[in-house]
């Protein structure tokens, strides 16, 4: 049983890890301790914040020009999951020490568990096991998912780009996400700089 909870911290802590995160709480107790413990997660939590800015630049930028009400909202749900995935990691760091005091009382309780008859184990270990393949099959579903949706994330303005072309036989560039920038990022010296660095700040 204890082994099943190892081996799922390993993967959790696996996925944080690309983002720069983890459950195990690192050393932070001085501004450079911080970003030397961090630094994986300071560098995508910048990036992803210039993205979030030039978005709610772009937002302001459309106003003052009176841009129509449906492009506006177009931002919308775009900005509610960024601001919402913002907050979802800058969680993950406040609550750490919580999350560590849970995981030693869980690792402490199935420890404990360990004193029970041969019968009662196997019991459990047939209950855990059953459960531990429904996650899983929920695992994988789950990271099929978010594969996909980066995908169509980062091909999104193909899918407008296309379209477009065989219209008009005009290539209108577009990105990822509706930002405004104090340069033109359609320009083909920038642009798949731009969208290279939106794919990642997507993520």
């Amino acid at each position: 049983m204890l082994e099943h909870f190892e081996n799922s911290l390993k993967i959790v802590n696996f996925y944080l890890g690309l983002f720069g995160l983890a459950i195990k709480r690192r050393d932070n107790k001085s501004i450079l301790g911080f970003v030397r413990s961090y630094w994986i997660y300071i560098a995508h939590f910048s990036s992803f914040n210039l993205e979030v800015v030039a978005q709610i630049w772009w937002g302001f930028e459309a106003i003052i020009t009176r841009k129509k009400f449906v492009e506006i909202t177009r931002l919308v749900p775009c900005m509610v999951i960024c601001i919402a995935s913002l907050f979802k990691t800058l969680s993950i760091l406040y609550y750490q020490h919580d999350n560590n005091e849970f995981i030693e009382s869980m690792k402490g309780l199935l420890v404990n568990q360990m004193d029970v008859t041969e019968e009662e184990r196997c019991f459990k270990k047939k209950v855990i096991d059953s459960h531990v393949s429904i996650l899983r099959h929920i695992h994988k579903k789950a990271i099929s998912l978010i594969t996909l949706g980066l995908i169509m994330f980062s091909l999104a303005p193909v899918f407008t780009i296309v379209p477009e072309y065989l219209r008009s036989s005009e290539v209108k560039l577009e990105l990822p996400f509706i930002a405004y920038y104090p340069f033109n990022e359609f320009d083909i010296r920038y642009f798949p700089l731009v969208y290279i660095h939106q794919c990642i700040s997507g993520t």
